[in-house]
């Protein structure tokens, strides 16, 4: 397999620039080749990014190299992306065979998200995104059957999103992905136990009131394995009733939908409703049969994601947070085209009991 992203370039950058790289960004790429995926010698790597992390690239090149194995690169940039959802109608747009082909031919694919805009894709028609997502319907299932990661590289989008400086959104992204994973493991580790040995879990807040059935459900410890910056222990339940109303606003194709309140009855969103973007929340829910059964609850248990950025990947792993995600799970359990991370902060009143014993109140375990 070979393929490769060429960027533009100065002829004027010098060596000794092209040479220089933080520290950090290599150390985040190690990261990802011995701790997160299984790449071996001889194997084809697949890396999807953006443009902007470009010196991460440069860096997974060299550390997936150094193991033997074979990288490439796809352009994922939101603003190239846009250029096709804009100009094309909803009937030429279409699966993507050749890059299909692509990730079937591949060991390990490394998913690098990053944004230098995180609104670029506002306004496009919820339908034009809907039909997307039924587009690489198979590429995305292909995640869920091979040896991938999900990453974030720190971009000024993101940053600015998240109300911070972005050297100081670098330092708080590459301080949580430079930890000590496998304590952090140990740790997840107790959640995993209870869950395991429970019948009920639920979490309840002010306006939550949630019941998920523990009964033959899997516990995943996700510490960095799927997604890096790890920090959650999720399920995949079937069995989920209450009433849920998400704390933190909801980002998603750079539109905010906010306050949204959800009834739940056997696993399956029976009323919902937003207090803005009702638009393209009827068309998430309404995507497809599975689009509006539960996949996923996760509770986050990294102690260093300490800030609400709007980027998922951070914030659904922060301890005090909870997450409800809709249709596609990480392990294709769900036949939706759609994977809907709703977050949650019950850091402030909230808790969470497994067969009526509390095991966080207001964000803190009962273990810690």
């Amino acid at each position: 397999m070979s393929f490769e992203l060429y960027y533009a370039e100065s002829s004027m950058r010098t060596r000794v620039h092209r040479q220089y790289m933080d520290p950090r960004i290599r150390r985040h790429a190690e990261i990802l080749v011995d701790h997160s995926t299984n790449i071996a010698s001889a194997d084809d790597v697949l890396i999807c990014a953006p443009s902007g992390a470009k010196e991460f690239v440069r860096a997974l090149y060299e550390v997936i190299s150094k193991a033997g194995a074979s990288p490439g690169v796809l352009m994922t940039d939101s603003d190239i992306q846009r250029e096709q959802l804009d100009h094309a109608s909803i009937s030429d747009l279409h699966e993507p065979r050749h890059v299909g082909k692509i990730y079937d031919e591949s060991d390990t694919i490394i998913v690098v998200c990053g944004d230098e805009n995180m609104a670029e894709l506002s306004d496009i028609t919820p339908e034009k995104l809907m039909k997307n997502e039924k587009n690489l319907e198979k590429i995305n299932n292909r995640l869920g059957k091979t040896d991938s990661c999900f990453t974030l590289f720190p971009m000024s989008g993101n940053a600015g999103k998240a109300n911070m400086y972005p050297k100081d959104f670098e330092d708080f992204v590459w301080d949580i992905i430079n930890s000590d994973w496998n304590k952090q493991k140990q740790f997840q580790k107790q959640l995993v136990k209870i869950l395991q040995s429970g019948n009920e879990l639920r979490i309840v807040d002010g306006h939550t009131n949630l019941k998920i059935d523990l009964t033959g459900v899997d516990v995943v410890n996700e510490f960095g394995q799927l997604d890096m910056p790890g920090g959650e222990v999720f399920i995949n339940p079937d069995d989920v009733n209450g009433k849920i109303t998400l704390q933190k606003t909801n980002l998603s194709y750079g539109r905010e939908i906010s306050d949204i309140q959800m009834e739940i009855r056997d696993g399956t969103v029976i009323k919902y409703q937003s207090s803005d973007n009702q638009g393209l929340l009827n068309e998430i829910i309404s995507a497809d049969s599975e689009s509006n059964e539960i996949g996923e609850i996760g509770i986050g248990m990294n102690k260093d994601v300490h800030s609400f950025t709007y980027t998922k990947l951070l914030d659904k792993k922060a301890k005090g947070n909870f997450r409800v995600t809709l249709g596609k799970t990480r392990s294709n359990s769900k036949n939706s085209i759609i994977q809907f991370d709703m977050i949650s902060d019950i850091s402030e009143g909230g808790s969470i009991e497994v067969d009526g014993k509390t095991i966080q109140q207001n964000g803190e375990f009962s273990f810690e």
